[in-house]
């Protein structure tokens, strides 16, 4: 009898843990990234940092997720695959609950001596389930990208602040252009005589 109950007990105790991993595993695990690619507002320099637009990411499943981030070249046409080591983020895991997004920054340290010409990569973003460190629900994984896109060059289109170099200039002459506007409205003469000899 004894022995019947053992069974029954262990029997009892194989389906509650296939309903738990079958539970899990109903919930569906979805991660989706922004369409529009992570791009540079200017042209990189060598031996320079610079930080790309926050890049969107959101669970779309029904279970709350683990997200991490890489950077893997899944496409091609540029001159140059950017290195993954070139990018960094300074969160490298999120935790998101159904339908919760989250804006991740994305570094970019480009090397001196780095090649001129366009680079061009994948942002990619792979989620688990939260949570699960063993079963079935660690066998189910997401993964969305988006493509990340600069160009290197040694001419620099932008001062040292990050205002383009013809903005300065401009100004100036603009500056000049109203002092002068401003004389001749308020009736000055300006008269440059030869001194007599």
């Amino acid at each position: 009898m004894a022995f019947l109950c053992l069974i029954a007990s262990l029997t009892l105790g194989i389906v509650d843990l296939m309903s738990v991993g079958v539970a899990q595993a109903a919930g569906s695990i979805g991660v989706g990234i922004q369409a529009e690619p992570l791009m540079l507002a200017t042209t990189a320099q060598p031996g320079h940092n610079y930080h790309f637009p926050t890049v969107y990411v959101i669970n779309n499943g029904t279970q709350g997720i683990i997200a991490g981030f890489t950077v893997e070249p899944l496409n091609k046409g540029a001159e140059h695959v950017l290195p993954a080591s070139w990018i960094s983020f300074p969160t490298a895991k999120v935790r998101l609950r159904p339908g919760e997004s989250a804006h991740i920054r994305v570094n970019l340290h480009v090397p001196r001596g780095a090649l001129t010409g366009t680079y061009l990569s994948d942002v990619v973003v792979h989620a688990i389930s939260n949570g699960a460190s063993s079963g079935v629900a660690t066998q189910i994984s997401a993964a969305a990208a988006t493509k990340v896109e600069f160009t290197i060059s040694t001419k620099s289109t932008h001062s040292a602040n990050g205002i383009p170099k013809w903005v300065l200039p401009a100004a100036f002459a603009l500056a000049v252009l109203l002092l002068l506007y401003l004389i001749w409205r308020s009736g000055l003469r300006l008269t440059i005589k030869k001194p007599s000899p």
